[in-house]
């Protein structure tokens, strides 16, 4: 795992290699970052730094011994994750540690006897805005009295949504680019359905930008069970070779695929989330470039400059109109709708501005 994207934040990675040298590294880490990548990257890095066996001169994980390698491969016995995996998106507090994926099940692994030598342990939470508060209760507690030799590794794009006394005891690392990720495999396919929208007049294009926009948002569910089987792979190889041997209890297989099942449905909510915000960003983006302010003063200004030079033609009002067409689809989808429905009806709304 190469730490490509978070190179560009030099002064923040001095400042841990400096915290390294001098044994002042914290006990707790509380990574803020609005690009869900470089959380990632800086999570496993700061993972690294700890556990590595032959640092740099600088401080820097070495990349090649065994630790390093364990973290990259994400096989270092002693590193646990919590992510939301429950249907509504948040991480809970959990009936006790046996229940998987919980705020229990993950402190209770630190009170273990490890099973490597020299016992060190990291504990990753991400998306860690999305602990409840009785969640986040229990866990002040142990960010108060933690355990021995144990780091915790808190990454969000929302720390705002943190207690501020969980963030009092982390030692804070920002690195925002001031950008939203559109990282979802159609997203490109999206943007230019939504420049049809308002650069065309005729049926045919908006009906076609509105089956494109419809066939994308359906795809999301896809996507979403692609991206959870890649991120559970081996405890589904472990699972399905349980079957085969016939040593797997039906009640344990149940409960595993209850987990598969709620962290699809939460990812395809991440996901949809994340669909729905382009569709709000391209059109306020378009408002914005009518209004000729300056592109390096413009978030994601990446992601509409492509059509600026026909935007720049219509007529403002037009991109007025359709920002509110926006506002009316975000309320609509806050109902309990037919979503295919309502993007139809927004997308063949344009037909009349």
């Amino acid at each position: 795992m190469k730490n490509t994207n978070i190179n560009k934040f030099d002064t923040l990675l001095k400042l841990i290699k400096s915290a390294k040298k001098t044994s002042k590294l914290s006990h707790a880490f509380l990574l803020n970052s609005d690009n869900t990548i470089i959380r990632e990257e800086l999570a496993y890095y700061v993972a690294k730094m700890i556990l590595c066996q032959t640092p740099l001169e600088d401080a820097s994980p070495c990349d090649s011994c065994i630790a390093c390698s364990q973290v990259n491969n994400k096989s270092y016995a002693e590193l646990f994750e919590l992510t939301p995996v429950s249907k509504s998106r948040q991480i809970t507090i959990g009936k006790d540690e046996r229940e998987l994926d919980t705020l229990r099940w993950f402190e209770h692994q630190f009170y273990l006897s490890s099973s490597i030598k020299n016992g060190q342990k990291i504990g990753i939470i991400f998306d860690a805005e999305c602990m409840n508060q009785e969640a986040q209760n229990a866990f002040l507690k142990t960010l108060e009295e933690p355990p021995r030799r144990t780091t915790f590794i808190l990454a969000t794009s929302n720390p705002s949504l943190l207690l501020p006394t969980i963030i009092s005891r982390c030692q804070q690392l920002s690195a925002l680019t001031n950008e939203y990720e559109y990282n979802f495999t159609r997203s490109n396919e999206l943007f230019d359905a939504l420049a049809k929208l308002v650069l065309t007049k005729d049926f045919i294009s908006i009906n076609s930008s509105s089956i494109t926009i419809i066939d994308i948002i359906n795809s999301l569910k896809t996507e979403a069970e692609s991206v959870v089987r890649g991120r559970l792979q081996k405890e589904i190889d472990h699972y399905d070779q349980a079957k085969e041997e016939k040593s797997l209890v039906l009640s344990v297989q149940k409960r595993f695929d209850l987990k598969l099942e709620a962290a699809i449905r939460a990812e395809y909510l991440k996901l949809r989330s994340v669909f729905i915000s382009g569709i709000h960003t391209w059109f306020s983006l378009a408002v914005q470039v009518k209004e000729d302010i300056d592109p390096k003063y413009v978030s994601n200004y990446e992601i509409i400059e492509k059509y600026v030079n026909d935007l720049q033609k219509i007529d403002i009002k037009i991109t007025l109109k359709a920002l509110s067409k926006v506002e009316d689809l975000l309320q609509s989808l806050k109902t309990n709708v037919n979503e295919n429905l309502v993007f139809r009806e927004f997308c063949l709304s344009f037909i009349e501005i």
